[in-house]
């Protein structure tokens, strides 16, 4: 969003150490109108995580620190683990930046009633929908009780997910109904008397 100035890190889809390529879907960040996925501009490792999930952060700030090679995650995550204590008296004095308040652990919240509001990440939506997954039934362990792709994997993996009562949904652009047909399909039905 043009006038977005922090977002909200939902859910990071990459750990600290895994491989990430330009493109990859890195992280799930919530805006003032909507959950997005964030991609990668650059090919490398994600050395380390800058702000947690739930964290927020303003726009064009750091939220994760990416090295080219494998073995340079030591070298960065150590520099600015050791870099930290040295710099928190220097910014408690001028103006501090908020910190983020310590939560205190949330319990999970229960699975929405029916006909209730699901707030769900996009992934999340998208996987349940996927694997026939009725997402009222899996419980969110996220900001606010927000269901998560883990939350839908973890109900999977453990069969407390219900079923959806529609089946597992393809994703797909093309309406209900639409007959695909490829130019050498529609030559062929067409010289033998086939209205597609």
């Amino acid at each position: 969003s043009s006038t977005m100035k922090e977002g909200k890190i939902v859910q990071w889809a990459k750990a600290e150490g895994e491989m990430v390529e330009a493109g990859d879907i890195v992280m799930v960040v919530e805006s003032d109108k909507a959950d997005m996925d964030v991609e990668s501009f650059e090919s490398g490792y994600l050395a380390k995580i800058l702000v947690d999930e739930g964290g927020a952060a303003d726009v064009g700030a750091p939220v994760a620190l990416l090295v080219e090679n494998k073995d340079d995650i030591g070298k960065v995550v150590a520099p600015a683990a050791s870099a930290a204590p040295a710099a928190a008296p220097a910014a408690a004095a001028p103006a501090p930046a908020t910190p983020a308040p310590a939560a205190a652990p949330k319990a999970a919240s229960a699975p929405a009633a029916s006909g209730d509001r699901v707030v769900a990440s996009p992934l999340a939506k998208a996987l349940a929908a996927e694997k026939g997954i009725d997402i009222s039934t899996v419980t969110g362990t996220g900001p606010e009780g927000r269901i998560t792709s883990s939350d839908v994997e973890a109900a999977i993996a453990s069969g407390t997910a219900g079923k959806s009562a529609d089946g597992p949904k393809i994703p797909s652009i093309i309406p209900p109904g639409t007959i695909v047909a490829g130019p050498a399909a529609r030559k062929a039905a067409k010289q033998n008397g086939i209205d597609l």
